[in-house]
């Protein structure tokens, strides 16, 4: 597929993830069910000679069947082919060894579930606390660079009336996110929500989001991974 694909062109299917669909016995079910890591740890695998390989764009469980029927574990993979760049080696050094799952469970060990930054959930509700005073109800979160989603959950949950959005680069620390994600509540999936930004940077040094999108916009140890051309997008 890797090389049917010209550069740049998208990849997308769907897959049940953990276990089977509906409450049906089957006498005979061939089907392996994997979770979103799996398939994030398989396309990864995959880069061509030239150094063309799959980026994870996007995934998360398919809303009409989590709405309509509660299924959760439908999950969609939208995956593109990147060329060999440049600037994209930082970024790959980081998904295969600093913040590969194995690490990012290290990690846990050490700040605490969902978190890989220094202070785990202590620095969390010190984040929430200083930015009280610009967050009323209704109020928007953009967590940019949100690692395992940590402080964007607590974010979400102490504060039952804001929506907090958590954008992450690494693809696998992504399906890592989105595994557990789907899991939780289906009222704490309404206001919390991730995506993925591709690992080479932001698109065209330009942030997609229109003026006053959020109240406030917050980042934990993440200037110091991104390209020097993305940083005064940011700040």
């Amino acid at each position: 597929v890797l090389k049917w694909l010209r550069p740049g062109g998208h990849l997308f299917f769907r897959e049940s993830c953990f276990h089977s669909s509906g409450d049906t016995l089957r006498r005979f079910n061939p089907t392996r069910y994997r979770d979103p890591l799996a398939y994030s740890e398989m396309f990864g695998r995959a880069v061509l000679g030239d150094g063309s390989r799959f980026q994870l764009l996007a995934t998360n469980c398919v809303e009409s069947y989590a709405q309509l029927k509660g299924n959760v574990h439908q999950i969609y993979f939208r995956y593109t082919k990147l060329c060999r760049l440049a600037s994209d080696r930082r970024s790959r050094m980081l998904s295969t060894n600093q913040f590969s799952p194995s690490h990012c469970l290290r990690y846990e060990k050490i700040y605490g579930r969902n978190q890989i930054y220094t202070g785990g959930d202590v620095v969390s509700q010190k984040l929430l606390e200083e930015c009280a005073p610009w967050l009323p109800s209704g109020g928007r979160v953009l967590d940019f660079g949100c690692g395992l989603g940590g402080t964007a959950l607590h974010f979400a949950t102490q504060r039952e009336d804001i929506f907090v959005h958590g954008v992450g680069s690494s693809g696998e620390m992504n399906s890592f996110v989105m595994g557990r994600h789907i899991k939780r509540d289906p009222a704490l999936r309404q206001r919390l929500s991730f995506e993925l930004t591709p690992e080479f940077g932001i698109p065209e040094n330009e942030l997609k989001y229109p003026p006053n999108s959020f109240d406030v916009i917050i980042m934990r140890e993440v200037l110091m991974y991104l390209e020097e051309a993305d940083k005064p997008v940011l700040l």
